[in-house]
């Protein structure tokens, strides 16, 4: 049965005052420190009495210890009081450090970090848990996130209300692998490619996660790095011979030859010639390293694989011999005439 908004039940439990605001929400205050603590605390269920009694022992037994040592999916977090003050350190699928914290802060830490550890909630429930407990101005601070899993090693840093990621480490095939590559190449003055997190709300949820302790690559999926296959696409142009004109804009590549207008999408690395498309697959080379005239060794994950392999065919449909590829493109091709 749901509260009555004109009127919130508050009772006691130990030193804390409970102030019932919903069947999945509760205002919290502890007075018997200086200054009082004060939080709201939303769960993605309905708050059981037991429950809450649960957490606000374990708060209690942190504000009597001084330190809360947990681990939370794939992250350790060691939330410390030192001096007067408290830190928290997280290592593992997330490394980052917050320090000169007080104890509303550290206490509103702890609470979250007990509930992701307990219920391991959705990303928007823990994200609406953070929002609630006024915690968002405190992960923005955090100048620098390293993420960590098989196969990635990166860096997440704001700059200028802007997130960028440097890649330190990616496994084969991977789309970070292109990044890296185009830097060690010197096309790319840095391993850098700033992450769109879209609106505000996506942002809210990956600054959440950062206390769920578990990597989501969402973020990192294949658009978030169409900026790097658009440099990819430069190079090539510029370094693979080819009659006709190419323009290339912020999602695709557009050839204008004999043939028709060719287009392929940066995004997934898709070829169309007059709006037929066209399957280019082709035989990977081993590892995804290939040679480019001019430039050298290049190692490209699966979609910046496909996009060479589209771009050739566009750049230079008359090198096709795979008979199916050739049956594709001379069909297209005459359906211009018609």
């Amino acid at each position: 049965m749901r509260a009555s908004k004109a009127y919130a039940p508050i009772f006691s439990y130990g030193d804390w005052e409970i102030e019932v605001l919903d069947e999945d929400l509760v205002g919290l205050t502890l007075r018997r420190v200086r200054p009082p603590v004060r939080m709201v605390w939303y769960a993605d269920h309905t708050i059981k009495i037991y429950e809450l009694a649960h957490y606000l022992n374990a708060l209690d037994e942190v504000l009597a210890s001084g330190e809360l040592l947990l681990g939370v999916n794939d992250t350790f977090y060691e939330l410390v009081r030192a001096d007067g003050e408290w830190r928290l350190r997280a290592r593992g699928a997330f490394n980052f450090e917050l320090v000169g914290l007080d104890t509303q802060q550290a206490l509103r830490l702890a609470l979250i970090l007990l509930y992701a550890k307990a219920e391991n909630p959705m990303r928007d429930d823990i994200a609406r848990a953070v929002l609630l407990m006024g915690l968002f101005p405190l992960l923005e601070s955090v100048g620098e996130v390293r993420l960590s899993c098989p196969g990635l090693e990166a860096i997440l840093s704001w700059r200028d209300d802007r997130l960028i990621l440097r890649a330190v480490k990616a496994s084969p095939m991977s789309e970070l692998t292109t990044l890296l590559s185009l830097a060690e190449a010197g096309v790319l003055g840095e391993p850098e490619v700033e992450i769109d997190l879209g609106d505000v709300e996506e942002s809210r949820e990956f600054l959440a996660s950062l206390l769920l302790g578990e990597l989501s690559t969402r973020f990192l999926d294949e658009e978030a790095l169409t900026p790097v296959r658009r440099e990819l696409a430069k190079l090539v142009v510029e370094h693979v011979p080819h009659e006709g004109e190419v323009r290339i804009s912020e999602g695709e590549v557009i050839v204008e030859n004999s043939y028709g207008t060719w287009e392929i999408d940066l995004d997934d690395g898709d070829l169309y010639l007059n709006d037929e498309h066209i399957c280019a697959e082709v035989e990977l080379p081993g590892l995804g390293v290939i040679y480019l005239p001019g430039v050298g060794e290049l190692r490209l994950g699966k979609v910046s694989l496909k996009l060479v392999a589209a771009l050739m065919v566009a750049l230079r449909p008359e090198d096709v011999k795979d008979r199916s590829l050739r049956r594709q493109i001379e069909r297209a091709a005459s359906a211009r005439t018609h």
